[in-house]
This record gives C-alpha cells, sequence and structure tokens, in this order.
C-alpha cells in the first residue's frame, strides 16, 4: 500500500482540536459539546449539540423554547482554529433543556429531513432518475450534485414512459422514499452533504483508502486504539438471490437470478449442496432491470459478511464512503472494507474521538449472473 488517506503510525505530534456550531449561521460560543454520525446506506446523518444557556445571551433557554426552525452547522478544527471542516449541516428536531445543569441539548438531522418529511403521489412523465433527483433538490434550495441517468423510470407504455411514486399510486410516500427507491434501481448512492444532494454511483473500491495497520508480533500495536471484527457464517455460504416480475404490458414474466459461491475453507460439516435463496417480487421490470436488482441485492446481502469497527482519534479525513483497507492480522479479515457510519465526539473536557463501522464481501466470493423470460 503505497498512498492512504490516513498515517500508518501515529505520530507524536500535538493536535489543537477546537469545535464551533453555527447556529442559524452566526458562530455561538455556547456550544460544549457535540456528537456526529455521519452515514451511508441512505440514512440520515445525526449529531447531538450540548449548549450552556447562559454562555451566549442571544442564545438564552428562551430563545430556544420558542423558536420553530433552528439549523445548525457543526464543525471541527485541528489546528487551533486556523481552519474548520464542516460535519453536518441540518434542522434541529428536539431541545431538552436541564436547568439545573444549564444545558440545553439538541439533536437532529442533515437536510435529506426536508425530503423525508415531503410526502408525495407526484407523476414524474418521460423523466430519468437523474432528472427526479436535480428536481427535488432544487425543491428543496439543496444543490444537486448528479451523475446522469438515460433510462426514463417506471413502466413502459407506447407512446410516454411515466412513473406512479415507486409505482404504488393508492398512497402517499415521501419524495425521499422515492429519490431513494430510484437510486437502488440505478445501483447509485443517494445522500445529503451540507447544502447538496448527491446522487451518483457508489464508491469505487479504487478510490485511495483509510489505513488501519495491526502489528501482532512480538506485542500486539495498530494505528486505532481498539479493532473488533466479525465473520457472519451464514452469509459465508453460498447465496443465491431471484427477482421475479411480470409486465401487465406484454403479459410476459422474467426472472433473474444472482449467485455467489461460498467463502473459507470446507470441512466435513459443510453441504455443498447448500445454498440459501432469497426471493423477491417486483412488478414491470424489463429483463435488464430484473438482473441489475437481483445483483444489486445480492451485493447488499453480502457487504455484511465481515465487518470492523474501530476507534481512533478523530480526524476530519475519514468519511462514511470511504474504503477502508485492513492489514496486519495475517487471516482472512485483512481485505477492503466500505466505511458505513462515523460517529465524532468533542467537548471541551474530553478528547477529540471517532468511531467507526465498515463492512464488505469476503473478496474471496464470485458473483454469477443470468435470468430468463417467458
Amino acid at each position: 500500500m503505497t498512498q492512504t488517506l490516513n498515517a500508518l503510525t501515529i505520530q507524536p505530534t500535538a493536535r489543537l482540536p477546537r469545535l464551533r456550531v453555527l447556529v442559524n449561521g452566526t458562530a455561538s460560543p455556547a456550544a460544549v459539546s457535540f456528537s456526529v454520525t455521519n452515514n451511508n446506506w441512505y440514512q440520515s446523518d445525526t449529531f447531538e449539540v450540548t449548549f450552556a444557556d447562559n454562555a451566549d445571551p442571544a442564545l438564552s433557554a428562551s430563545w430556544w423554547a420558542d423558536q420553530q426552525i433552528v439549523q445548525l452547522d457543526v464543525r471541527a478544527s485541528l489546528d487551533g482554529g486556523k481552519s474548520w471542516t464542516s460535519l453536518i449541516v441540518g434542522n434541529v428536531d428536539d431541545i431538552q433543556w436541564s436547568p439545573d445543569t444549564h444545558l440545553i441539548r439538541a439533536t437532529g438531522r442533515d437536510l435529506s429531513s426536508l425530503l423525508i418529511e415531503a410526502p408525495t403521489k407526484e407523476q414524474f412523465v418521460n423523466q430519468t432518475a437523474s432528472q427526479v433527483a436535480t428536481t427535488l433538490a432544487g425543491r428543496h434550495g439543496l444543490t444537486p450534485v448528479v451523475t446522469a441517468t438515460t433510462a426514463q423510470i417506471g413502466r413502459y407504455f407506447e407512446i410516454d414512459h411515466d412513473h406512479t411514486t415507486l409505482g404504488r399510486g393508492h398512497y402517499t410516500t415521501t419524495e425521499w422514499d422515492l429519490l431513494t427507491f430510484l437510486a437502488k434501481v440505478e445501483g447509485f448512492d443517494c445522500y445529503v452533504s451540507g447544502q447538496s444532494l448527491y446522487f451518483q454511483p457508489p464508491t469505487a473500491t479504487s478510490a485511495l483508502p483509510y489505513a488501519v495497520a495491526v502489528v501482532l508480533s512480538p506485542s500486539y500495536s495498530a494505528n486505532v486504539t481498539s479493532l473488533e471484527l466479525q465473520h457472519h457464517k451464514t452469509l459465508a455460504r453460498a447465496i443465491t438471490v431471484e427477482v421475479r416480475s411480470f409486465t401487465s404490458k406484454t403479459g410476459k414474466t422474467v426472472t433473474a437470478t444472482a449467485t455467489s459461491g461460498g467463502t473459507g475453507a470446507a470441512n466435513k460439516y459443510d453441504d455443498a449442496t447448500r445454498t440459501q435463496v432469497y426471493r423477491y417480487i417486483f412488478p414491470n421490470l424489463s429483463q435488464q432491470m430484473a438482473q441489475q436488482r437481483a445483483t444489486a441485492l445480492l451485493t447488499q446481502l453480502k457487504q455484511h459478511e465481515r465487518s470492523l469497527t474501530f476507534s481512533a482519534p478523530g480526524d476530519l479525513t475519514l468519511t462514511p464512503r470511504s474504503v477502508v483497507q485492513l492489514s496486519g492480522t495475517g487471516t482472512a479479515f485483512d481485505q477492503t472494507y466500505y466505511a458505513d457510519a462515523v460517529t465524532r465526539e468533542m467537548s471541551f473536557d474530553g478528547a477529540f474521538m471517532m468511531q467507526v463501522g465498515a463492512k464488505n464481501r469476503d473478496q474471496r466470493g464470485q458473483v454469477s449472473a443470468s435470468g430468463a423470460q417467458s
């Protein structure tokens, strides 16, 4: 490994971590701690910020009690405040005031909450998924960072291609459910960071990795403060995902399968003929769409096969879309993982730390696909 996002060994240098919280665009001296969790897998990022109710006259308990919408921008610095990195921008969902301790705790989500709280039964006629993403971003004042797609969404008709939200026009869903549904169909990632909505392919395994390096002998050492590894044996078996779909327009049924062989060494307790089968039914898919869905579902299942969690001094480079490379254990755990949750915590009376979770399929497994139409 030649280049990584972080140093392979912890350097004995002093850091100057600082926190700053902008409340409705203005920095407040009242913030005393924060915890920010950045997520993957179509989930909102979340925050918890603690304020002293008597440290900022503009943010008294009375002010907090009267507000309807409060937006926070939680930032961190490692150079004593010379430069700042925004960890999350989002609206407060709840506040909790403890008069005896003079503390106010504010919790909330990133700006994906704007789409989560927007119900819709809207139809998008002759539009692609990327066009829908751009439309919904603009509707909420978000900057679209969207990779163009070409296929028009939903059911195919003789003249128009249209999509009734999630193909279920008889009840209301949300704009976020619609958008993440389209992202899954396209095999895209979808998330909000800062004031931008991202709708694009997921991180490639060739991306610059975040290195977790372990030395087991003669004594244990690592560039993280704690490390736990997990292997899910059920998902290590051979897995087949079968997707079936019926198109009312053509009267044809399509079937698509994606299969991954088992990983690891065989022994006398193995049943070579045993395959874990997952079956799904989706309406109005073409053969190509059904195959894409089967492969995507298999990938999602297998990505939970191996996982790692670690804690380390907080940094500002790792994101829930980073690739994590583990090395040094001398086992099958030494492979690439996809980060899916990064929690950073900082307070005036504590350290700046982070906890990270990552997962992936066993890299030795092979994926194959097939399909049929009748």
